[in-house]
């Protein structure tokens, strides 16, 4: 189920938020392998909801029966697990002259009838 974000929905921006404090979820296995997070409030300190991709006991989606920010959140932090992590590509080498002469040398000496 993909996430998406709309900068014109407040719900979107408050769950990008609380996306930035993914580490210090809770996160439960129940069954089925299925897991479960508890997501702090950004209103009440100390409290926490229990999310998933589907439902969040905050008073937001209890009323309204439609993903809040919390169900976002936890949507975006799942598709971010599920991307390979991305290794910064390292900047090429660049060699001396006098490094490219040395290299080319020890090439013929150790395979002589390639050159």
């Amino acid at each position: 189920m993909a996430a998406t974000v709309s900068t014109s929905d407040p719900r979107s921006l408050k769950a990008l938020d609380i996306l930035q404090t993914a580490d210090r979820w809770l996160r439960i296995r129940v069954a089925e392998g299925q897991h479960i997070y508890a997501v702090p409030s950004q209103s009440a300190p100390g409290a926490a909801y229990v999310t998933d991709t589907d439902t969040c006991t905050c008073p937001d989606f209890e009323r309204r029966q439609e993903p809040c920010k919390h169900v976002l959140a936890v949507r975006l932090h799942i598709e971010r697990l599920s991307q390979p992590a991305q290794r910064p590509t390292p900047p090429p080498r660049e060699y001396t002259a006098e490094q490219l002469k040395a290299a080319s040398a020890l090439y013929d000496r150790l395979f002589p009838d390639e050159g």
